[in-house]
């Protein structure tokens, strides 16, 4: 998986430029995944300090995503449970 910066994908979304989006279940937390209509292969959300961008819950980031009016229509969540 490459990088997209939150700039990169808040345009993307703005633009209806994401083909498919993941949520990842991590032990640090909820990484969000993209397929670009632009750019090839998975990229993942990481922050200006280049950090991959997780979230403590799925709430928090649903949260980020109404803050940024970002255009995320359909959202796949995949779940590893803590074991």
């Amino acid at each position: 998986m490459s990088k997209i910066t939150e700039a990169e994908f808040r345009d993307a979304a703005k633009n209806n430029a994401i083909k498919h989006a993941s949520v990842l279940r991590t032990d640090k937390g909820y990484l969000f995944v993209v397929e670009l209509s632009w750019k090839e292969g998975l990229h993942t959300l990481y922050t200006f300090r280049n950090e991959p961008r997780t979230w403590a819950s799925l709430d928090s980031m649903m949260k980020y995503f109404e803050k940024h009016e970002l255009n995320v229509n359909v959202i796949t969540l995949q779940w590893n449970p803590k074991g």
